[in-house]
């Protein structure tokens, strides 16, 4: 059955309030695949979240659902149709261009060769303007070939030391971004899709993208508050943790803060730089901070959990909330004994607070 309708028979049967552990015991998914799926459809249906006492994000649906979803079937086959001739027309447009490419440059490269074979037998060795000319001439194939071979080049970055003819074909046909994560690219628009969604709610919403090569994230010197809500272990295994601190003090005003929650690593623990396991020093963080030129403020004990030994079998995500029972990208495992790591709780975190000089 699929992911959808496994979550619409059980929201059906259990009201129109859960989070994301019920839903998995419930339908027997894993936490993986239930919670992108249920930012998608609180997204798609105009649902919101709320956060019980407990401190359990709850997933919140309107009145019924299926005949929601119904109305926007319609609506959502006529711009899957029009997508689909979009990108038809955006890879015809892109093969074209690449056929064309290849056939004027043989076709330019075998008039010049014969022109130039004409001129060396016909020529007295005084006269060079005419070769000087058709050697200048010759360069112009050799500059298109250039822009398919960066192509290719690109491709052989990427692990592959020779080009198969599917990989030549792909730079001829697909279209760039493809070939993404769909569970990533699914989340991503959930994510985008909630928060711009529903301006009421949350007024004019900003998205910017933040990466190793990405710009600024805003305006400089504009935001008021920069969050890092659980992301520098991520942003350290992609070597761009120093660039998000950077980014973070160029976006801040004079005197704007920067607010930092994040796992923590025992000060006696060696640190790991690629931070695989999720968690990282207070002392390193501040450190990153103070390089980007940000002061520290002062930091928080309410995220702190003494119970937490750091030491699970598949990081820190095997507690709370995320509940790994085996490695990412691998099926849950049932025999997995989860007592031990759901009565430590959630993980022991640090709060800190960042401060740009005025």
């Amino acid at each position: 059955m699929p992911i959808e309708a496994s979550l619409l028979d059980w929201i059906g049967n259990r009201g129109r309030r859960c989070s994301v552990g019920e839903v998995a015991a419930g339908t027997g998914l894993s936490l993986q695949e239930v919670e992108p799926a249920l930012l998608a459809l609180v997204a798609e249906v105009s649902g919101h979240l709320q956060v019980a006492e407990d401190g359990t994000l709850l997933f919140v649906f309107p009145p019924a659902l299926r005949r929601r979803l119904l109305a926007l079937s319609g609506r959502r086959r006529l711009q899957a149709r029009l997508q689909s001739a979009l990108r038809l027309a955006a890879r015809l447009i892109r093969l074209s261009f690449g056929l064309v490419l290849l056939l004027v440059t043989t076709l330019v490269v075998l008039i010049l060769s014969v022109l130039l074979i004409v001129r060396l037998f016909s020529s007295d060795d005084g006269d060079d303007a005419g070769l000087a000319l058709l050697q200048g001439l010759a360069q112009v194939p050799l500059s298109i070939l250039d822009l398919l071979a960066s192509g290719l080049r690109a491709l052989a970055r990427e692990g592959s030391s020779s080009v198969t003819p599917q990989q030549l074909w792909s730079l001829l046909w697909d279209l760039p971004g493809e070939g993404a994560d769909p569970a990533q690219a699914a989340l991503m628009k959930a994510f985008s899709d909630r928060f711009t969604n529903d301006r009421p709610l949350y007024g004019e919403i900003e998205l910017s993208a933040f990466g190793p090569t990405s710009g600024p994230v805003t305006e400089a010197g504009t935001a008021d508050m920069v969050l890092f809500l659980r992301n520098i272990h991520a942003w350290m295994a992609a070597g761009i943790a120093e660039k998000a601190f950077a980014d973070a003090y160029t976006a801040l005003r004079p005197g704007g803060v920067l607010g930092v929650e994040q796992h923590r690593l025992g000060p006696e623990e060696d640190q790991d730089p690629a931070a695989a396991n999720g968690y990282v020093q207070e002392a390193f963080v501040r450190q990153l901070a103070e390089e980007a030129g940000l002061q520290f403020v002062e930091g928080s004990e309410i995220n702190a959990n003494p119970k937490d030994t750091k030491d699970h079998p598949f990081g820190v995500d095997t507690l709370p909330p995320m509940r790994l029972t085996a490695p990412r990208g691998e099926p849950a495992n049932p025999d997995f004994d989860r007592s031990r790591y759901d009565e430590i709780g959630e993980s022991d975190r640090m709060t800190l607070r960042f401060r740009k000089p005025e």
